[in-house]
């Protein structure tokens, strides 16, 4: 019998792989449609507008409520994390239908920023990063030392990148406002903190649904940073393909969720990933952050930007 609180997964059964297929697949077909109608932008802008906004909604809501049934199936930390997930995503979700009501009831070809929608899309990466804590199950101290200098390297790598590639941008670019600038860097900072935390939990604790949730962390966050990088200078629109980088993150999230139902949350790396494998692991982004650095990436003083070159626009999440 399992102790009240304790860690282990619910007595239920979990999914069978072939239902799991059948899941994925539904989703991923809707996704590849959605897809073509935004390539092809049938009806219009703003039947298109509205397909981008409704698909991304039910998205997020899938993923919600995937961990909703995960947290009910689970017990102890795996409760609570996917309770934190399930919270985060329900935050989205609350941004994007006040991002939706801006575009498709008052009429915006763009949802003004920073808006009320800002305050909830920033409850993801929180809700997220609880969520990550909360199921790297590893209870002991060598795994618990290990997961911090993993976390530092992970973190210096990934933040070489993502100021190379998106933060320098949006910080060189200014906002608006002292108020728009400091929400344009939080989305880029917060999906760094999350790829940390999630990539070297996955390397100590690997479960096949810890693997599913840090690839659809990663993914989100790589959409994020897409997303930031083309608004920085003016060029992102409601409707471009990469919004479908958030659709299928949070199919990814979703199938996460459903992964763990029954699943014990036991480290089970040693028959999944080799021992040398997950040694080096934490090393392979700071081989990215090498690959991708350039000559003066990083300005010798930074300076708060003066009046603003363009207006950064923000999307849901």
């Amino acid at each position: 019998m399992i102790p009240r609180g304790g860690p282990l997964a619910d007595d239920r059964p979990g999914l069978s792989a072939r239902t799991l297929l059948f899941i994925a697949g539904i989703y991923f077909s809707v996704l590849t449609v959605v897809g073509f109608w935004l390539w092809q932008r049938w009806g219009g802008s703003f039947a298109t507008r509205a397909v981008d906004d409704i698909s991304s909604l039910s998205g997020i809501l899938f993923a919600a409520l995937c961990s909703a049934w995960a947290a009910r199936s689970a017990r102890g930390r795996v409760r609570h994390g996917w309770r934190a997930m399930t919270a985060g995503l329900l935050g989205w979700a609350i941004g994007e239908v006040i991002w939706s009501y801006y575009e498709l009831v008052l009429g915006y070809e763009q949802s003004p920023y920073p808006s009320l929608a800002d305050a909830f899309y920033l409850m993801y990466p929180v809700g997220a990063g609880v969520a990550v804590v909360l199921l790297s199950t590893s209870k002991t101290g060598r795994s618990r030392i290990r997961l911090v200098l993993d976390g530092l390297i992970v973190a210096a790598s990934l933040f070489v990148v993502s100021w190379i590639s998106v933060i320098e941008n949006v910080f060189r670019a200014g906002g608006e406002s002292h108020l728009a600038l400091a929400v344009s860097l939080a989305y880029p900072v917060a999906d760094v903190v999350i790829i940390t935390i999630a990539w070297a939990s996955a390397v100590v604790a690997y479960r096949p649904s810890m693997g599913l949730l840090v690839a659809g962390l990663i993914i989100v966050a790589l959409s994020d940073s897409v997303f930031s990088g083309l608004a920085a200078v003016n060029d992102y629109y409601t409707g471009n393909l990469i919004d479908l980088g958030w659709l299928a993150g949070c199919g990814v999230l979703g199938l996460a969720a459903l992964r763990s139902i029954g699943e014990p949350p036991r480290e089970q790396a040693s028959a999944l990933v080799p021992r040398r494998a997950r040694l080096w692991l934490p090393y392979l982004p700071l081989v990215l952050a090498s690959a991708s650095h350039r000559p003066k990436s990083c300005p010798e003083s930074i300076q708060f930007p003066s009046p603003p070159r363009y207006s950064y626009l923000s999307s849901g999440y």
